[in-house]
């Protein structure tokens, strides 16, 4: 999943003298709160645009933290996946 922040900095004092590494702390943040939102989400539930107001709202209220104002997080390329896993079949030999 990639997103993209639209934001803009409301307060520079915090956003340059309290934050270390600004642009990782929204990222790192923005990921985490995407990554419990779809792990919550049905697939149908992704596909609108609620998710991503869901994830504005959530992500806004944590960037006030660090001095920014979220204006919108939009989820720019989401797909369904299937996971296959291949099993060898491996021998039961013991080598010494």
């Amino acid at each position: 999943v990639t997103a993209v922040i639209k934001y803009k900095i409301k307060d520079a004092e915090k956003f340059l003298l309290e934050v270390m590494d600004q642009k990782d702390a929204l990222s790192d943040t923005s990921m985490g709160i995407i990554a419990r939102l779809i792990l919550d989400s049905k697939w149908e539930d992704l596909k609108g645009n609620t998710i991503n107001d869901q994830i504005t709202t959530k992500v806004r209220r944590e960037g006030t933290k660090f001095g920014i104002e979220v204006l919108q997080v939009t989820l720019k390329d989401i797909i369904q996946v299937i996971a296959i896993r291949t099993f060898s079949g491996g021998s039961t030999e013991i080598f010494s």
